[in-house]
């Protein structure tokens, strides 16, 4: 099993990827003079890189309601573009790649409220080249995280 972790958005997804560690994190950057082209550039890097780790499974981070610590309701003009670029990140993985399990996750399960800088030991413990990376968003981070938490959750449904 090949595991995919994506953490969305509009502008700079992050991923992690491995079978029983992560073995490769990074950032993409959406590029395009609109959000639908950045959003478009990003899904098309996405597929790349499931062709090229062989990806079996992916998990996706979904919003729960909150992002950069605002409520969306509060944050109108964001929501509409954060959750056309988590739509069409999840539409690519679940009807391009029929050979993906895909999962999901609201982020305030899996983070289960912790700030994002809270998380960064985390990620350099789970994948110690981290340090090295440029991640001003924490993006890569929480990818990171996230592959850690489903591999456990899936442990422990092994487990039952």
């Amino acid at each position: 099993m090949m595991l995919l972790a994506i953490d969305p958005s509009s502008s700079r997804t992050g991923w992690a990827v491995g079978e029983n560690s992560v073995e490769a994190a990074g950032a993409i950057r959406g590029k395009g003079a609109s959000y639908a082209l950045r959003v478009h550039s990003m899904i098309v890097t996405l597929d790349s890189i499931i062709d090229d780790y062989d990806i079996t499974e992916a998990i996706i981070e979904l919003p729960s309601g909150k992002t950069h610590g605002r409520l969306q309701g509060k944050n109108i003009q964001g929501l509409p573009v954060y959750g056309f670029a988590v739509g069409a990140i999840w539409a690519m993985v679940y009807l391009a790649k029929p050979v993906v399990t895909l999962y999901t996750t609201f982020d305030n399960v899996w983070t289960r409220g912790k700030p994002k800088k809270t998380r960064i030991p985390i990620a350099v413990d789970i994948y110690p080249q981290y340090v090295n990376l440029r991640d001003s968003g924490l993006d890569i981070c929480d990818a990171i995280c996230l592959f850690d938490w489903h591999l456990k959750q899936k442990m422990m449904e092994g487990a039952k």
